[in-house]
Order: structure tokens, then C-alpha cells, then sequence
């Protein structure tokens, strides 16, 4: 499961039975969708949503995911929502935790806190990242739960 498409949807593809990616931008949806198409990568669920259906996971049952991305909009409400969708033992990656570093309140540190917060109380563990993006040319923080 993915929030937020991109070349992690590709990345993903290749390495999944099956993934699910919401994206919120149209022209980006239809860019994504178009690459996908090109290259005959068929299990993706793309899919164009906007607002609070963006975030909402109450069509999945609980326990369902084995791996969450954030990489889109509406972190903080991904990262609250998505926990009693993952399946125990599965993992979350929160990506840019170091976007809005001189804001202590927006919704990178939201989401954060909430992986924290949920990590704490079920005994999961929690790791950052730091890598470089060689197509942004530049280097940025992740957190990775396992819960």
C-alpha cells in the first residue's frame, strides 16, 4: 500500500504480488498510470482520490497490508489510519520525516508522532534513515516501524 504514487509505485511493482496506490494529483495520477501502462506492470491499483477519501481505509478489512508507504498527502491521517490496517509484524515508512524541520507542528511531525506513539505502545521498533535521491540530487530523512 502506497500514499502518494511515483517511481516507488514501479520500485514496488516489481517486488510485490500486489500493491494499492492512492494518489490525490490528477495530472500525476495520469502520468503514473501512463508509466505503468508502458512498461506492462498490471498489479497496480492505481487509484484517483481526493479529500477524505484520500486517507480513509475503511474499505480494507483490518490486518491487511504487509508494508505501508506515506509519500502523499494527509501524512498525519495516513499514519493514523493505516496502523490497524497493517498486519502484525508490518512495516510503515514514513518518507521526508525531516520535511518542515523548523515547523514543530505540521503534518510531517504529526504523522511522526503518531508512528512513535504507536511504536511505543505495541511494542514495535522504529528506525531513520537517511539516504540520497539521486533524481532531487539530494539527501533526505525516513522512518521505518515495524509494528
Amino acid at each position: 500500500m502506497e500514499f502518494g504514487s511515483g517511481m516507488s509505485t514501479i520500485w514496488l511493482a516489481k517486488r510485490c504480488l500486489e500493491l494499492v496506490s492512492l494518489e490525490s494529483n490528477q495530472d500525476w495520477f495520469v502520468r503514473v498510470k501512463k508509466q505503468l501502462r508502458l512498461k506492462n506492470i498490471n498489479n497496480v491499483d492505481i487509484r484517483f482520490v481526493e479529500g477524505s477519501e484520500y486517507f480513509s481505509l475503511e474499505r480494507f478489512p483490518n490486518d491487511y497490508f504487509d508494508f505501508v508507504l506515506i509519500d502523499g498527502d494527509y501524512r498525519d491521517k495516513c499514519a493514523q489510519n493505516c496502523i490497524k490496517k497493517l498486519k502484525h509484524g508490518g512495516y510503515i515508512y514514513l518518507d521526508d520525516t525531516d520535511k518542515g524541520m523548523n515547523t514543530k507542528d505540521n503534518e510531517f511531525h504529526a504523522a511522526e508522532r503518531v508512528l512513535v506513539d504507536a511504536v511505543n505502545l505495541l511494542n514495535g521498533t522504529l528506525e531513520y534513515f537517511v539516504d540520497f535521491v539521486p533524481t532531487y540530487f539530494k539527501v533526505t530523512e525516513g522512518l521505518l516501524v515495524q509494528l
